[in-house]
């Protein structure tokens, strides 16, 4: 959501709020390096893709 937010100037954040605070309510991290959340800045990665890398072994023991 961030980097849609960054990508569009006019998406009127302020009007229509979405979860990109969502990570800090989950008990668990399936991400290696998650984005950088401080109160209600968010600092997007510049790495290729959504720039977090995902740990398989952590999603694979949370699935059901």
């Amino acid at each position: 959501m961030c980097h849609l937010v960054l990508a569009h100037k006019n998406m009127q954040v302020e009007k229509f709020p979405g979860d990109i605070m969502g990570p800090i309510y989950h008990s668990v991290r399936i991400v290696t390096n998650p984005l950088q959340i401080d109160g209600p800045n968010i600092t997007t990665s510049d790495r290729p893709g959504l720039g977090v890398d995902v740990n398989w072994s952590i999603v694979e023991k949370h699935s059901m």
